[in-house]
């Protein structure tokens, strides 16, 4: 009877033991938990293609080395294998980086989808695998399109550039016309003219008035823009405000006692004044 006993719980740990291991080894299974590019993504860089993946269980053991490059591959968009290399993270035991096998001839494309395939054979290095096959696609950047949009920021800032240089120099062309005064030999302009001197010096003049007349209207626009400034602009530390308001109104209790001391002053100038006006009708 007690070896009976014995048999049956020594069946029973058993049971439990095998129970348990089996729970361990099914939840150490190994898993994809990042990636980068992401599932889907686009814009992804076209030259030194590379997706990095995060693993749940440490990878990189040299015994599964080439299991796991025969497990990986990038596919084109016309189902053309790319050449990879699988290369692991030092610093990170989780990390392992697909890169596109850059010694051989690619033929990547702009604007193109691309996917990654992780086989469920790939191992880390307790020798679990993937519970099933893994598919990561993205789309590569249209540079074309890029390129399209940078040109045009280019000339978009090349003409903001252009017209803000040009309306500097127009600018001072008018202060330096403003300051020069027209010189002209009026012998050598009717010679050259075939007018008379009278004519050419009552041109010269009416030129003169023209451009007396534009100096003063520029000299009054910038007095204007000047005067408005000074009255906008307000000294350090002060601020406008719409109406004075007295300091109780603020929650303000301080009080100075500047008024009281104003009305006792005038009550003793106002008994000075009739105590001077008894003095006068005794008098």
């Amino acid at each position: 009877m007690k070896r009976k006993g014995i048999t049956l719980c020594l069946i029973m740990l058993f049971i439990v033991a095998f129970s348990t291991s089996s729970v361990f080894a099914a939840s150490g299974g190994l898993k994809i938990v990042d990636s980068y590019p992401k599932h889907r993504q686009e814009n992804t860089t076209k030259d030194n293609m590379v997706v990095k993946l995060t693993f749940n269980n440490p990878v990189g053991a040299k015994e599964y080395h080439n299991k796991n490059e025969k497990a990986v591959k990038i596919v084109g968009p016309k189902g053309e294998i790319i050449p990879t290399r699988v290369f692991y993270n030092p610093k990170d035991e989780k990390e392992a980086m697909v890169l596109a096998d850059t010694t051989k001839k690619l033929n990547i494309k702009d604007n193109a989808k691309y996917s990654l395939h992780v086989s469920r054979s790939f191992t880390d290095n307790n020798g679990n695998t993937l519970d099933n096959d893994n598919i990561i696609s993205f789309k590569t950047i249209n540079q074309k399109r890029n390129t399209t949009v940078y040109m045009i920021i280019m000339v978009v800032m090349f003409g903001a550039m252009f017209f803000l240089g040009h309306r500097s120099m127009k600018k001072q062309h008018e202060n330096d016309v403003e300051e020069k005064e027209i010189k002209i030999n009026p012998y050598k302009e009717a010679k050259r003219t075939g007018k008379s001197v009278e004519e050419v010096m009552k041109e010269i003049e009416k030129e003169k008035e023209k451009q007396r007349v534009k100096a003063e209207k520029r000299a009054a626009k910038r007095e204007s823009e000047s005067i408005k400034e000074e009255k906008t602009k307000l000294p350090v530390n002060h601020y406008k405000v719409k109406k004075t308001k007295p300091i109780s109104e603020a929650g303000g209790t301080y009080k100075s006692g500047h008024k009281a001391k104003v009305q006792a002053a005038k009550e003793q100038e106002e008994k000075w004044a009739r105590a001077r006006s008894k003095k006068k009708r005794k008098k």
